[in-house]
């Protein structure tokens, strides 16, 4: 879980801000339902195999300054400017270290994530791998995110071939399109020809409407675009995956697939537990697993 609280701001996305100003939802009160706790368990139908983790939150107040785990993760760190998430910093051991910086427009709205890796070899040389993730806000409410590449040496940004496109509606993030395109030019008799390819995975969210497990962490909301930006809970994810090669539809494309989650809430409409099942496919042997987690509040 602390991986998946890490990727609100670090990867892929699930993070907060919407397009409309939330000073109206973001909870300041200190210690007023605080998620401090994450117990979280999968089973496997017909295995006794039970993988668990615990992840503890840490505060000042109602500021998150750490996520610790017993899963041989390393803690990760959380700074403010104000009542904003400004840095997260993880170090993966000795030789690596993950940090991403947030930067804010002046109405505090998420405008860009910069994203610095580094590693240190034997040797002492570091390798530094630095990339940037961009937010605007378009007229019709939805949030585009596009993501660069920046060279360590000339500081030149290079836009590379993903990009994601969020709707929201009544400050849930209902669907997500992330668009991969690439280019492949061969030669037809000399003459070039050029094949575009083109993959597209679409999610659609469906939510209760109790209460989010972040909803009083200070700042949380705010720092991130995606899902757990939302101010309800997922009760229904549905996935679609399509290529098209030329603008005609591949058949590799999928099926929609459907995760569906099963929530407890204690009398404050707070989310103390949710549940999954899912499928896993590996060498062709599907496996039927469950997702437990549960949520200790302060």
């Amino acid at each position: 879980m602390k991986k998946l609280i890490m990727s609100l701001f670090i990867a892929v996305a699930a993070i907060t801000s919407c397009s409309k100003d939330e000073a109206a939802t973001e909870v300041v009160k200190t210690n007023s339902n605080l998620l401090t706790r994450i117990e979280s368990t999968t089973t496997t139908a017909g295995s006794t195999n039970v993988q668990s983790s615990v992840n503890t939150l840490k505060y000042n107040g109602n500021k998150l300054s750490e996520i610790v785990g017993n899963d041989g993760d390393p803690p990760s760190f959380y700074s403010y400017t104000g009542d904003l998430i400004t840095k997260i910093k993880s170090n993966d051991g000795p030789n690596f270290t993950n940090t991403s910086e947030n930067f804010y427009d002046i109405n505090n709205k998420l405008k860009s994530k910069l994203e610095v890796s580094s590693e240190t070899n034997n040797s002492g040389l570091v390798t530094i791998k630095k990339k940037k993730k961009v937010y605007t806000y378009n007229q019709d409410g939805t949030i585009l995110e596009e993501n660069f590449k920046i060279d360590n040496v000339t500081g030149i940004e290079t836009k590379d071939n993903t990009e994601t496109v969020y709707t929201y509606a009544n400050e849930n993030m209902v669907k997500s399109v992330k668009t991969f395109t690439s280019t492949i030019t061969n030669s037809n008799n000399g003459i070039p020809v050029i094949t575009t390819n083109k993959s597209v995975t679409t999610d659609t969210y469906q939510y209760d409407n109790k209460k989010n497990i972040i909803t009083n962490i200070l700042g949380f909301r705010k720092a991130a675009i995606g899902k757990f930006s939302s101010i309800n809970n997922v009760v229904k994810e549905t996935s679609k995956f399509e290529s098209f090669t030329d603008n005609v539809l591949n058949p590799n494309s999928s099926v929609p697939t459907v995760r569906e989650y099963v929530f407890k809430y204690n009398e404050n409409d707070y989310p103390i537990e949710s549940s999954y099942i899912y499928t896993t496919s590996i060498n062709q042997v599907i496996s039927t697993k469950t997702s437990v987690s549960k949520y200790i509040y302060e």
